[in-house]
């Protein structure tokens, strides 16, 4: 197949550690790389489009030399999002010579708008919950994209858009590799942002006095409201490169998930199952699809008029949290060794780049396959 991908202008694909701006996310970019790296491997005719520093061995096409924070500044993401429309017009031109049969593209809303000009098919996966932005316009797009689910929690969220299929996102799993045993602490990895419920994992720490770690950076204020109230067990260790991230994930005891949110998936979930750390978290949105509760760690009810399943753990909301730790803490070294098995055992089953690459492959396949019958 001859591919067109098309990334994100704001940091190279995928990122150079060293210059990723404080709270920017790095996910996109690692997501596409993946997904074009994966492809190239299977022999498919690859053109990325994306930064002119991105490392690729698919063609490389750009209109800007490095990530837009060189032009708008370190501040907001979201300021240099308004230069990817221009990346995905300039993959539409191209289109009209190389003639690609398929463009996937991150962003399906924009890439889609002026898809009714060209006859590539696009294919765009929706990463975030579903807003009223996407949901708005989806009905009313000329052509519509085949849009990727990341769960079925966000299938079930969003009827409106019509989803081609789900797909799970995928980690290199042999990065992430198994740890047989932990140093005692806790950990969190992701955004420091209020709906991510750290507030919930410190009292618990506090409370059985056990430390906590937590990696991630967010808005300063909100930042400065934990640390005033964290206490002696929590450490604060700001926004990390990947290879310190792994290390403490292989040394955490668990992953602490208190999203008070749905979530539509979980990546800092897989990348701790990958590496054999057992996660808890409260059962919202995606999470009880992707941890297995007593099995690769706990999950927990929010409230008493929130409840997602007949968890191990009874009670619910920041009690029920607090004593899934504690059950976690108490389990024999013989038990615990088995959880992180099967943390690890349930990563690479599901939840590996090399899966998740083939099954893109296999649904481009299908959808130029059912282009082909359609215009015979």
């Amino acid at each position: 197949m001859r591919i067109a991908v098309i990334s994100s202008n704001t940091l190279p694909t995928p990122p150079i550690e060293a210059e990723i701006p404080q709270g920017w996310a790095r996910s996109i970019h690692d997501f596409m790389s993946a997904i074009t790296e994966g492809l190239v491997a299977r022999g498919h005719d690859v053109t990325l489009f994306a930064t002119g520093n991105s490392k690729t061995s698919a063609h490389l096409e750009w209109l800007w030399p490095e990530g837009t924070y060189t032009l708008f500044g370190t501040g907001n993401q979201l300021d240099g999002w308004a230069t990817d429309p221009v990346l995905i017009s300039k993959c539409f031109a191209m289109h009209l010579q190389r003639r690609y049969d398929l463009i996937y593209a991150f962003f399906p809303i924009e890439a889609a708008t002026f898809s009714y000009f060209i006859d590539a098919p696009i294919v765009a996966t929706l990463h975030g919950p579903g807003i009223t932005f996407e949901k708005t316009i989806f009905p009313k797009l000329l052509k519509k994209p085949h849009i990727v689910a990341i769960s079925d929690f966000q299938i079930a969220s969003n009827p409106e858009l019509s989803f081609a299929t789900k797909i799970y996102h995928g980690i290199d799993t042999n990065f992430f590799s198994f740890s047989d045993s932990s140093a005692g602490y806790l950990l969190y990895l992701g955004r420091l942002d209020s709906k991510k419920g750290i507030e919930v994992a410190i009292k618990a720490a506090n409370q059985l006095k056990v430390p906590l770690k937590i990696i991630g950076s967010g808005d300063a204020a909100y930042l400065q409201h934990l640390q005033s109230g964290a206490g002696k067990q929590v450490e604060f260790l700001g926004q990390l490169d990947k290879a310190d991230v792994k290390k403490y994930l292989s040394e955490a005891k668990a992953l602490v998930f208190p999203a008070l949110w749905n979530e539509p998936f979980g990546l800092a979930i897989i990348e701790s199952l990958s590496v054999g750390t057992p996660v808890i978290g409260f059962a919202r949105g995606a999470l009880p699809e992707i941890i297995q509760d007593g099995k690769t760690g706990y999950l927990v009810n929010l409230a008493e008029d929130s409840v997602r399943g007949n968890w191990l753990e009874q009670s619910y909301g920041e009690a029920g949290f607090t004593q899934a730790i504690k059950r976690l803490y108490a389990l024999s070294d013989s038990a615990y060794l088995k959880m992180r098995q099967a943390a690890r055992a349930s990563a690479v089953a599901s939840f590996d780049q090399e899966t998740m690459v083939t099954n893109y492959e296999k649904l481009f396949e299908a959808i130029l396959m059912k282009s082909d019958n359609n215009a015979a």
